[in-house]
């Protein structure tokens, strides 16, 4: 067997020290128990992580993917709102990617926010944007329970598409 590619920290049994502990399975395919010496003080903020402490990115639960669409391939003149579906009481969604794309004549600027349920926080703003161009964006957007991510087009041509996706991962909150 090759060398040990990674390791895994785990509480083991009871650990009344509070330090950490790697499970290691080395080149002898015997399973090792140590304490993670570089770890002490990174407890609940990093991980390792591709042979190194790293942040850990994800400080939440997981129940599952999130793929959301939706479209309007006739707009009306002016200011329109595509939106993506409100997220479910008993959640979170976790939004890591957002694309867009307008088709018609070029629209006066398209901004993407996120709701909510009273309040929008804008995301980001395309001004002039290029017709039939997906415009794609990542981050780490916590749209909360009855929010939901709008996209806003002001000066569209009746008649003219927007196309909005996003993706992501959900969080039950009684996990």
């Amino acid at each position: 067997m090759a060398a040990p590619k990674g390791f895994l920290v785990v509480p083991i049994g009871e650990n009344p020290d509070g330090d950490l502990r790697m499970l290691e399975l080395d080149a002898d395919d015997n399973l090792k128990v140590a304490l993670a010496g570089a770890a002490q003080g990174l407890v609940g903020t990093h991980g390792w992580i591709a042979g190194a402490w790293q942040k850990d990115p994800l400080r939440f639960g997981y129940s599952g993917t999130v793929v959301l669409s939706a479209s309007d391939t006739n707009l009306g003149a002016g200011a329109n709102d595509v939106d993506l579906t409100t997220v479910p009481a008993g959640e979170l969604q976790v939004i890591t990617n957002i694309v867009w794309e307008y088709t018609g004549t070029t629209p006066t600027e398209v901004e993407v926010s996120l709701y909510d349920g009273s309040t929008a926080y804008p995301l980001f703003t395309v001004s002039n944007p290029i017709t039939t161009e997906w415009y794609d964006k990542q981050g780490f957007w916590v749209v909360p329970p009855t929010g939901f991510i709008r996209c806003s087009i002001v000066g569209a041509t009746a008649g003219d598409d927007l196309q909005l996706r996003a993706t992501g991962f959900r969080v039950d909150l009684d996990q």
